[in-house]
């Protein structure tokens, strides 16, 4: 079991503790020439390759790290994968129990990836807003907190480590998917606090379009009956306090599947290296919203690389492995 001197996770420089006892380094910024075009310099955030291959860990583990302070022996949460990865891990970390509650059908490698890391797993309700509401009755029953995505100020804290680590950077730009808007608000407060503020846009599933429709102060649409094979970015919730920080944002846009898909490819090409949907969403974005999104320097965040082997082998065109 591994502690964290920090026991509260009150501010910036809380999480950046926090964080910095499992990565000393910020994770790669990286040029990427070959996807340079119309003006605009691209570069990588790649969240992919830290644990558990995917962002969340940070949030996860700033969070965790104040339940266990207090005395919590255990977490419950729902997720579609990253998240419950995430906090199974940080779980193991800090000697706690974790139960983590999907939906039915979700991705087959985010569910391998929360065994491996510890969790009880349960496949409960048909989308993840069910899978919540089980979630919530299974943590009642145990008597255990209940961690749900986006509704913790220490987890957007963490996702907030990742805007102190590209502020200072000369970004103009910067593209960051967006489901709950645990990142993408967490990403903005601290970008926008800081010493050059970049143009942020936060991109979404054109089939969960919920988050964006209220940002805009559209009618809410109500919870999607959409699918999408990127389940980062399955997400209709409306959580406090991840939808307040995402006012930070300066545009939502959103692409389908198709284009999400044709990012993966293109990243392949350039990278070698295989992310999942929601990590291509800002390249997808930059393609098809080209004239609202600003030339410079722009960063993209790649959010993961947990892309199911079925997928891989159908949007790459190769044998499943």
């Amino acid at each position: 079991m591994r502690r964290c001197p920090v026991t509260a996770v009150k501010t910036l420089d809380d999480a950046l503790a926090v964080v910095r006892e499992v990565m000393p380094e910020p994770t790669p910024l990286v040029a990427r020439p070959g996807l340079d075009r119309d003006g605009r310099e691209i570069l990588l955030k790649r969240e992919d390759v830290g644990p558990c291959a995917a962002f969340k860990w940070r949030g996860a583990l700033c969070v965790l790290t104040e339940l266990s302070a207090q005395g919590a022996e255990g977490v419950v949460t729902s997720s579609t994968g990253n998240h419950g990865a995430a906090t199974a891990w940080a779980a193991t970390r800090l000697g706690m129990t974790a139960h983590v509650v999907v939906p039915v059908g979700a991705s087959e490698r985010k569910q391998a990836l929360i065994a491996e890391h510890g969790a009880t797993l349960q496949q409960r309700g048909s989308d993840l807003d069910e899978a919540a509401e089980e979630a919530r009755a299974l943590a009642e029953e145990r008597g255990l907190p209940f961690v749900e995505d986006g509704a913790s100020a220490a987890q957007l804290l963490g996702t907030g480590t990742i805007g102190a680590e590209l502020d200072g950077q000369g970004l103009d730009v910067v593209v960051v998917p967006l489901a709950c808007g645990a990142l993408a608000g967490g990403l903005a407060t601290v970008l926008k606090a800081g010493t050059s503020p970049p143009w942020i846009v936060g991109v979404q599933s054109a089939a969960f379009p919920r988050l964006g429709a209220l940002w805009r102060g559209d009618p809410d649409p109500g919870i999607s009956q959409g699918r999408s094979f990127a389940g980062g970015l399955a997400d209709s919730r409306i959580v406090e306090p991840a939808f307040s920080a995402c006012r930070a944002l300066d545009d939502v846009v959103a692409v389908d599947d198709a284009q999400l898909e044709e990012a993966i490819r293109t990243l392949h090409r350039e990278l070698g290296d295989v992310v999942e949907g929601a990590a291509a969403a800002p390249l997808a974005a930059l393609h098809a919203f080209g004239d609202r999104i600003p030339p410079g320097r722009v960063g993209l965040v790649v959010s993961g690389a947990n892309l199911d082997p079925e997928d891989e082998a159908r949007i790459l065109g190769r044998p499943l492995p």
